[in-house]
């Protein structure tokens, strides 16, 4: 028979949780552990060309997001053989895509998906953790598409882990020019 912990993992895991928890079954407390920020595939060379297409549907989406910025959650590019245009909204994505859809020139080439954090979240979280992290330690501040990346100085573990308890998914932390992970992960 499977552990109880062990058939919760697969069935989040089948129904598309991110799970980011490592320790032993048996401890008493789970560790939460980092996730890592979406890994973005490197586009071709004619992806990358062909990504000016979007600039109008992008310009369009944005200007929608910038007046909803209660539920706007940034965007990126990405995509190998075509350019992809991502965007985040933490709610009413369905109604959002709908309104937009038929105002734009590639709407097959937009994924419009829910997000955790508004823009507005990332940039308070950016100046938050600005404020509260030692100057010594930090190299850089930066949000992205649904966290903030923060990159600290060498030997700055106890910041990291700092940083990482307190806001989770919220952060990507590097020390040194690697992702920090926690001990145990």
């Amino acid at each position: 028979m499977a552990r109880p912990s062990i058939v919760v993992v697969l069935v989040m895991l089948i129904a598309g949780v991110t799970v980011a928890a490592c320790g032993s079954p048996s401890s008493s407390a789970i560790l939460q552990c980092p996730a890592h920020p979406l890994t973005l595939a490197a586009p071709t060379a004619q992806a990358s060309s062909d990504q000016s297409m979007l600039y109008s549907d992008a310009d369009k989406i944005i200007k929608y997001g910038v007046a909803h910025p209660d539920t706007y959650g940034g965007f990126a590019y990405t995509g190998t053989t075509h350019p992809v245009f991502r965007v985040a909204f933490t709610r009413n994505v369905a109604a959002i895509r709908s309104s937009l859809e038929g105002s734009l020139s590639h709407p097959s080439w937009i994924q419009f998906v829910t997000g955790k954090y508004t823009v507005k979240q990332e940039m308070a979280l950016q100046q938050k953790i600005f404020a509260e992290v030692p100057k010594a330690d930090l190299m850089g501040i930066d949000p992205s598409f649904q966290y903030v990346q923060v990159d600290l100085t060498a030997g700055s573990t106890k910041t990291a882990a700092s940083l990482v308890h307190q806001f989770g998914a919220g952060v990507f932390v590097t020390v040194g020019g690697s992702a920090y992970v926690p001990s145990g992960c």
